[in-house]
């Protein structure tokens, strides 16, 4: 059974779908969109507003004609607008938030990135040779910072 639910708070939300049963193509077609961090089909938007029946009567009509059994719960009661407000805010600054520390994880990632790439490059201060001409190799061994190419015979 699958139930399309309308309140304020949530706004329009679709329970009883799963992973591969066929819903998702419906969905789609029908202007809902997948939330991740609800796990759920909703309607983008629909927090504190009025809910949009016709497009909640077009995706019941179509998941029933796929035939799935549907039901509708809608409720057509409005916020107070300080409390929509006040939420809103609160979410906002959630997401701010774990925005921020993203960001922090991915400087971090980033540094951590550099920092190896600057390593391999300079061989971590290890003689390193590159070969591309057969027979002769350059070699190249950090001293304090500085680097000098040697031209060496290949000993293979």
């Amino acid at each position: 059974m699958l139930t399309i639910t309308h309140t304020p708070t949530a706004g329009t939300i679709i329970d009883g779908t799963s992973k591969g049963d066929g819903t998702a193509p419906i969905l789609k077609t029908a202007g809902w969109k997948w939330g991740r961090s609800i796990t759920a089909w909703y309607i983008p938007h629909s927090r504190d507003r009025a809910p949009h029946l016709a497009r909640i009567e077009h995706t019941a009509a179509a998941l029933r004609a796929a035939g799935y059994d549907v039901e509708t719960d809608i409720d057509t009661t409005l916020r107070d607008g300080t409390d929509a407000h006040h939420d809103r805010n609160e979410r906002l600054t959630d997401r701010a938030a774990a925005l921020a520390a993203k960001a922090e994880r991915k400087a971090t990632a980033a540094d951590a990135a550099h920092a190896r790439h600057h390593h391999a490059c300079t061989g971590g201060g290890w003689v390193f040779e590159i070969c591309a001409i057969p027979g002769l190799s350059m070699s190249y061994q950090e001293d304090g910072g500085a680097s000098a190419p040697h031209w060496l015979e290949s000993q293979f």
